[in-house]
């Protein structure tokens, strides 16, 4: 599972923004298979949002690492 998702070519790649669209993420996949289906895109992004990879930030926006949830003293 972790080869399929190409996560650490996905952080060489897009890595540097501190905000990634579900396009960058479908244009960095469909890079290795041009006709891959959006559906499968789709499963790769909750794949990645899954593992901690990225978080929703946003409708479509995502950002690096995990959601940290506010919990008062």
């Amino acid at each position: 599972m972790y080869d399929t998702l190409h996560i650490d070519e996905l952080c060489n790649t897009l890595g540097y923004r501190s905000q990634i669209s579900s396009k960058d993420i479908a244009d960095f996949y469909r890079s290795y298979s041009p006709d891959m289906p959006i559906s499968t895109i789709r499963w790769k992004i909750y794949s990645l949002v899954d593992k901690g990879i990225i978080y929703p930030i946003g409708r479509g926006v995502y950002h690096w690492g995990r959601k940290t949830i506010f919990e008062p003293n």
